[in-house]
């Protein structure tokens, strides 16, 4: 007779389904058929023949957690040739990490994906309670956004408004476009040029756009009288 640690209910050996093992773990632990279900994937105790881990993983899962192939936020694993589930790379475990797992929006991660590895280096909440990446994205975006004004520094164009730490939010992207166009609102030489340059430096943006991660429409802000453009380091922006 074997008894089930989850439901302690006792079964005849010969009772059982011919696919469910009889033996218990090392640990003395085991489960019957009504029991088994995979905490990776989900499967059933009918589905699989074979438990890892005190029968609380099914093989197939369980190959690809001792190969490391597993979320370290949810322990849920994953398949190399998984490129559909949006992840990002720890570079203190190495591990791939889900962006829901981590609070990383996908517009963070769309740009993540487009940004240098040597500016941005993402680590998770596991390895480290930090959260300075977000910082370094920032800090990379803001640079660029001085980048993309020189537009209107080449054309003497009055960037009146156009204060760059205000911009401290990785949505910031989509509002310094409008309030920039606004400025050139009268130019549209030059608006041409802007948004050409802006898709150069924010390769990201245009994807973001498209995949409508941007859920509501921009106006630009009136530009106020007598402000100046701050051009001094960013690095003490926050989140």
């Amino acid at each position: 007779k074997e008894k089930s640690t989850d439901c302690y209910e006792t079964y005849h050996d010969s009772c059982l389904p011919l696919n469910v093992i009889v033996k218990p773990s090392r640990n003395g632990i085991w489960r019957c058929h009504g029991c088994l279900r995979c905490q990776k994937c989900g499967k059933s105790g009918g589905k699989e023949t074979e438990w890892l881990y005190d029968f609380t993983i099914c093989k197939p899962c369980g190959k690809l957690y001792n190969k490391g192939n597993y979320c370290p936020l949810c322990e849920k694993v994953y398949h190399d040739e998984d490129y559909e589930t949006p992840m990002v790379s720890c570079t203190n475990c190495d591990h791939w990490v889900h962006i829901e797992c981590d609070d990383i929006s996908e517009l963070e991660y769309e740009a993540m994906s487009y940004l240098p590895e040597d500016r941005v280096v993402y680590t998770c909440r596991r390895c480290s309670k930090d959260t300075l990446w977000r910082n370094d994205m920032i800090t990379c975006i803001q640079e660029s956004f001085e980048e993309c004004l020189g537009v209107l520094v080449e054309n003497d164009i009055p960037t009146e408004g156009i204060i760059i730490r205000q911009y401290n939010t990785i949505k910031s992207v989509r509002r310094f476009e409008a309030d920039v166009l606004g400025v050139l609102a009268s130019n549209p030489e030059v608006a041409k040029t802007f948004t050409e340059v802006l898709s150069d430096t924010f390769p990201w943006y245009k994807a973001a756009i498209e995949n409508s991660l941007f859920k509501t429409p921009v106006k630009a802000k009136p530009t106020p009288p007598k402000s100046f453009l701050n051009t001094s380091n960013p690095n003490s922006s926050k989140n």
